[in-house]
């Protein structure tokens, strides 16, 4: 009868110490475990006054999470930071290949951000309007950058990477610090206004020959461009 007794008080103990276990696990833990290869997008804010929220991202897209001191909720649109300074923020995609259209448009705090590898599209005005942008960087296989993807955004240079097959209307809109500008050989259409009302850019760094940057772009510009191809300059 004791045996019995020993025995069955072991297998409450074990029982318990499993319960245990799966306690230990916070709500936060939980909720990155369920993700399978989950696709991260790194995000810096800065902010002044720490009396603001700060616009992490636009709520009408498919971002699925953030990451905040740590640990994982709902996505929000707005934070209040504990103080001023700068502050590391995470978010999850729903669609890992995908970056919403209007993801992070009009976050004025946006300082940098750096796209997962799974990505290759990044949506029609994903960062439009994010003043305080100064780097971006680019992972993964990216082939089509949406139509004012980077409008308005106050960054000096900018590299697209190999791969990219477009640049859509208005992509660079309003970039009035932006002054130089590199592109792929990959690239099949640039659409005419890509560089619209962009007053400081002087000069585009061009992977390929003149005669396909002839062939895949005819665009007036505000200002006189020259673009340094493979094969020589062309004065646009």
């Amino acid at each position: 009868m004791k045996k019995k007794f020993l025995l069955f008080a072991a297998a409450i103990l074990a029982a318990a110490s499993v319960t245990a276990n799966e306690n230990s696990v916070t709500p936060s833990e939980k909720f990155f475990i369920e993700e399978e290869k989950p696709q991260v997008i790194k995000a810096v804010y800065c902010c002044d006054d720490a009396s603001r929220p700060v616009q992490l991202c636009n709520m009408e897209t498919s971002l699925k999470a953030v990451c905040i001191d740590g640990k994982w909720q709902e996505a929000v649109s707005m934070y209040k930071f504990p103080s001023a300074g700068c502050y590391e923020v995470s978010f999850l995609l729903k669609d890992h290949s995908r970056l919403p259209d209007y993801a992070f448009a009009l976050c004025n705090n946006l300082y940098k951000i750096e796209l997962p590898d799974s990505l290759t599209t990044i949506g029609e005005s994903a960062f439009s309007g994010c003043v305080s942008l100064s780097d971006v960087c680019l992972n993964g296989k990216i082939d089509s950058v949406g139509e004012n993807a980077f409008g308005g955004c106050l960054f000096s240079s900018f590299v697209i990477p190999s791969g990219v097959k477009t640049l859509e209307a208005w992509t660079f809109y309003e970039c009035k610090a932006l002054s130089t500008l590199a592109l792929p050989s990959s690239l099949e259409e640039v659409s005419w206004t890509a560089f619209s009302r962009c007053p400081m850019l002087t000069e585009i760094i061009y992977s390929g020959t003149k005669e396909n940057w002839q062939r895949i772009t005819e665009y007036p510009t505000d200002n006189h461009i020259t673009v340094h191809c493979s094969d020589g300059d062309i004065l646009q």
